[in-house]
């Protein structure tokens, strides 16, 4: 019985003890809380670095690694590219996305009588804008007198021929700078070195917001297959030919729709493999200046000799531009007469597409036809003279003029044969 109530007793003592941490020695509480605070600050430091490093590493991702790495991919794959910026679905969802949210005002011009964009559209342009503060539009149509009208059907296509002028400028046409010449560039002169062009664009309709490319050959990639110029000093996106590259563009486009296409030059196309990429790439049939040459040698009486002797009926690039013209109104009117027997005996009509690229003003300028050396022809000094390249220009302006003739030939020719 005791003992019971000795334990019991313990047990009491046991429940109620409490325990409190005593220092051994005077002075070891604070060496461990300054421990601690020591530990708690290297440990803020830490993360303040950290905090630090992440702020860093995100700016120099975003200004220099992101914009590294876009400026690769681009380099590395310029198609890629070209499509992500003509992809016309993509452009349209961006275009919608990051259109400017509409504001209570409405911004106008300096007379206050129309909204700050028609200041830079067109009045002819029927459109309806997206927004009030963005010429970011929907053109729905034309108003004023009509300048040509084209009827198409499924029963009678039309014919189609792209033309590209060697070494074109906008300052070379009155049509494209316009009456008032507000930047002078044809000197108090009633000069234009296009007459012909500016004579027959203006039966249709001129773009004259225009970008001229170098070499020829970026031009070939952006007007068959609106492609962005390669982005190189010392190649094109033809250079090689390109055969496992596929594309679509004009060619494919009306072969598509049964066209038999061409494509024809009086130029040599060796340079940048033009002989490779047009051949796979949606030309039937390419003529370059042997097959010029031979035609002209054998229809228009032209000898071997004559290219590069004194008639100088060709030149270092191959033939001039009246025989390359000669020789594509020749396979055109061949062509429609073939085309009028189709259809007068029941067949389907077979269109063209045709391609023909002009080549006797590519520099350095310095040769025409003998014919043409010994021709009147106006008087440009105004436009050369006291300009420190004047000689170099003068050539440029004759060689164009000549080029710009033979095209009016050619064009008012196809109006005589109803080709138009």
């Amino acid at each position: 019985m005791a003992n019971f109530q000795t334990q019991k007793a313990i047990g009491k003592v046991f429940k109620r003890a409490k325990y409190e941490e005593v220092a051994l020695e005077e002075g070891q509480g604070t060496a461990v809380q300054d421990t601690k605070s020591k530990l708690s600050s290297l440990d803020k430091r830490r993360k303040l670095i950290l905090n630090h490093a992440i702020q860093a590493s995100i700016v120099f991702v975003g200004l220099v690694g992101l914009p590294m790495a876009v400026v690769a991919i681009r380099c590395m794959s310029s198609p890629v590219v070209a499509y992500s910026a003509l992809n016309a679905t993509l452009n349209e969802l961006f275009g919608h996305a990051l259109q400017p949210a509409p504001t209570e005002s409405t911004f106008t011009n300096v007379n206050g009588d129309l909204p700050w964009m028609e200041m830079y559209i067109h009045p002819t342009e029927r459109h309806k804008l997206f927004g009030n503060d963005s010429l970011y539009r929907l053109t729905t149509g034309f108003r004023g007198d009509v300048a040509f009208d084209i009827e198409v059907s499924n029963d009678n296509p039309p014919n189609v021929l792209v033309i590209g002028v060697e070494s074109f400028r906008f300052r070379d046409s009155r049509y494209m700078v316009g009456k008032n010449d507000p930047s002078n560039l044809f000197k108090d002169t009633d000069l234009t070195i296009t007459p012909n062009f500016d004579r027959w664009a203006k039966r249709g309709v001129a773009l004259r917001n225009l970008w001229t490319s170098i070499p020829t050959s970026r031009s070939l990639e952006s007007a068959l297959f609106a492609q962005i110029p390669y982005d190189s000093a010392v190649k094109t996106g033809i250079t090689g030919g390109k055969e496992d590259t596929e594309l679509s563009g004009l060619p494919q486009l009306f072969s598509a729709k049964g066209y038999e296409t061409f494509f024809s030059t009086g130029s040599s196309i060796s340079l940048d493999n033009w002989d490779v990429f047009l051949p796979s790439h949606g030309f039937d049939t390419v003529w370059d200046n042997h097959k010029v040459m031979e035609l002209a040698e054998t229809h228009y009486n032209i000898s071997h000799d004559q290219w590069e002797g004194v008639e100088h009926r060709g030149f270092n690039w191959g033939a001039h531009d009246d025989v390359s013209f000669q020789i594509l109104g020749d396979l055109l009117v061949n062509k429609t007469n073939n085309q009028t027997e189709q259809v007068a005996n029941g067949e389907r009509k077979t269109p063209l597409f045709i391609t023909h690229y002009t080549i006797t003003s590519h520099a350095p300028f310095k040769s025409w036809p003998k014919w043409y050396n010994e021709s009147e022809k106006p008087d440009f000094s105004a436009l050369y003279e006291g300009n420190e390249r004047a000689e170099e220009i003068e050539r440029y302006l004759h060689a164009r003029y000549f080029t710009d003739m033979e095209l009016g030939k050619f064009l008012d020719r196809m109006k005589d044969e109803g080709n138009h």
